[in-house]
């Protein structure tokens, strides 16, 4: 069992970390990088106490939480289709219908900590200040986003065929469009990971926007602060370019066994 456990988060716990990194960062950036370290416990407080006395502002972090509960089913979602990970399907099929309920949570859970501590340390200073619908809230949404995502693994694990919604965007591309070699990587990208060009896109743009913005406030120029905003964009492209290093390692050793010239390549 410890050993089926160790296999389970290697293959989408710490994967999934790995290759999330770029958005880790940016979050990092965005809760941390961007306000003075002497005001940083004062400015989480306040944020928190912010959301907690407004119901708007509740709303939305109970959506951005639930949106980062999308991400995390995503993520597994595509492991479970991603070639050479079939064996998952008559592994986790054999194992008891509770024990696998278990592994499922236990993965959810691992891979939505980051949401559950803050949410954790929320509904810690709500019950304190006797504030009981957002607690109850809080807990009720993060409850759920940790359930919820279970339905369907088991869902995908007992029809294979099933995919998620990004796969039905591949097979019409493969329909209806003749890929010329040179757009191999790009249309992987497009058809497999939209999501992710997208979300490294706004986000880039974010960190951007915002390190103009705080500049700007700033009555003198920050070259640092510059230099820290274009790093950030950076790192989060480096996610791509791990996506392009994999395809290279199966692509180009494939291309090279092909009785196709050289020059055509």
């Amino acid at each position: 069992m410890k050993a089926t456990k160790h296999i389970l988060s290697k293959i989408f716990t710490k994967r999934f970390y790995v290759e999330n990194l770029g958005f880790f960062l940016v979050i990092f950036y965005l809760l941390f990088g961007t306000v003075n370290g002497a005001n940083l416990l004062n400015y989480h407080l306040a944020l928190i106490h912010g959301f907690l006395n407004s119901t708007s502002f509740l709303l939305l972090m109970l959506g951005i939480w639930t949106a980062y509960a999308f991400k995390c089913l995503g993520f597994v979602m595509k492991t479970l289709q991603s070639p050479g990970y079939e064996f998952l399907y008559t592994t986790l099929g054999s194992i008891d219908h509770t024990a696998r309920r278990i592994y499922w949570l236990r993965i959810q859970i691992n891979i939505y900590m980051p949401v559950l501590i803050y949410a954790g340390i929320a509904v810690y200073m709500a019950i304190g200040s006797q504030q009981w619908i957002p607690a109850i809230a809080m807990i009720v949404v993060n409850i759920l986003n940790c359930v919820w995502p279970l339905l369907l693994y088991e869902r995908k694990i007992w029809n294979p065929d099933t995919i998620f919604f990004t796969g039905h965007i591949q097979r019409w591309l493969n329909k209806y469009f003749t890929k010329p070699p040179v757009l191999y990587f790009i249309y992987e990208l497009l058809a497999n990971f939209p999501l992710r060009i997208i979300s490294t896109k706004l986000a880039s743009g974010g960190v951007l926007w915002l390190t103009l913005l705080l500049l700007h406030r700033n009555e003198e120029f920050d070259l640092r602060g510059l230099q820290i905003g274009i790093i950030v964009c950076a790192l989060l492209h480096m996610q791509l370019m791990l996506h392009h290093r994999a395809f290279d390692d199966t692509y180009l050793s494939f291309m090279e066994n092909l009785p196709i010239p050289l020059w055509r390549h």
